[in-house]
């Protein structure tokens, strides 16, 4: 039997909290879009396995106590039907979404004056609807076709600007 305490890193009286913590950390760590180990997808699904099972509060007693479950038997062999079916559920939830982590320069303008903005991002055309006054750093989450992305959004400021430009930013200043 897995130790999904260990997989996590946390104590077996480890709270919800920590064992969440502990899971984010760790598949951020070692997602397979992320991380270029050899064995980085099957760490992954191992954290993911251990998460399922110690974030559900009901399958966490049954790994914790496996022989409460015992005792009668159910047709077919099994054990616990419950555990089937959520290790089915499990496995199904497992390749639902890709996700995508990225940042991307947007000009200043855009950002102060709110804009939509056409990117590509592995092959994948995203419209950007950027609210006006986004602030430098601001993260944007966009769901297409099983994909994940999660978009920061970073100033380019301008090298230079022409004596037009800088007047009008010099008057909003003065405002």
């Amino acid at each position: 039997m897995k130790d999904y305490y260990k997989i996590l890193g946390v104590s077996r009286t480890a709270s919800m909290d920590d064992i969440k913590k502990a899971y984010k950390i760790l598949a951020k760590k070692y997602h397979p879009d992320v991380c270029k180990e050899a064995d980085a997808e099957q760490k992954f699904k191992e954290i993911q396995e251990a998460y399922d099972v110690l974030s559900n509060p009901a399958s966490r007693q049954r790994y914790d106590n496996p022989m409460s479950s015992k005792g009668f038997s159910f047709p077919l062999g099994f054990d616990d039907p419950f555990g089937i079916m959520d290790d089915f559920m499990r496995r199904s939830r497992q390749n639902i979404f890709t996700t995508i982590q990225t940042q991307i320069e947007i000009n200043y303008l855009d950002m102060i004056l709110g804009a939509t903005v056409t990117i590509s991002i592995n092959n994948e055309r995203l419209n950007i609807n950027i609210p006006a006054l986004t602030p430098n750093g601001a993260t944007v989450h966009i769901q297409k076709d099983k994909k994940e992305f999660y978009i920061t959004l970073i100033a380019r400021l301008p090298r230079n600007i022409t004596e037009q430009e800088r007047q009008a930013l010099e008057s909003l200043r003065k405002k």
